[in-house]
């Protein structure tokens, strides 16, 4: 199983996982995923293309540890949501911050700490 990144909130309605083997009725689910969760999930072809060398059509399966019952109570066990591959990015397509240089990541902190600096000697210069 791969790691995908939610690039957006995504409200999912879905089911719990049911064993093989194992008897009873699936029950149904919803789930409340936010921008820049991480869950680990699985690739699968929905539609095949019609005409010659048009793309198929992917969604992700997403495991949860846990959900809601669309009542909105707390479902005890894992639920199984279905996600369009236009909402989540596999996380090893992501570039990695481990390439970054010092300056690279920490860009905005090195700017409010010198905008901090600089105002506190214009404050004393003119503070006379």
């Amino acid at each position: 199983m791969a790691k995908f990144v939610f690039q957006q909130n995504y409200d999912a309605n879905g089911a719990n996982i049911v064993a093989n083997g194992q008897q009873g009725a699936s029950t149904l689910l919803k789930y409340s995923f936010k921008k820049g969760d991480i869950f680990d999930g699985e690739k699968i072809v929905i539609g095949y293309g019609k005409e010659a060398g048009s793309a198929n059509k992917y969604a992700v399966n997403i495991t949860t540890p846990s959900a809601l019952n669309l009542d909105g109570t707390n479902y005890n066990g894992q639920g199984v949501f279905s996600i369009p591959d236009n909402i989540v990015i596999d996380q090893s397509l992501l570039p990695t911050q481990v390439n970054q240089t010092f300056l690279q990541k920490h860009k905005n902190h090195l700017l409010i700490a010198g905008a901090l600096v600089l105002g506190y000697f214009a404050y004393k210069k003119f503070n006379k």
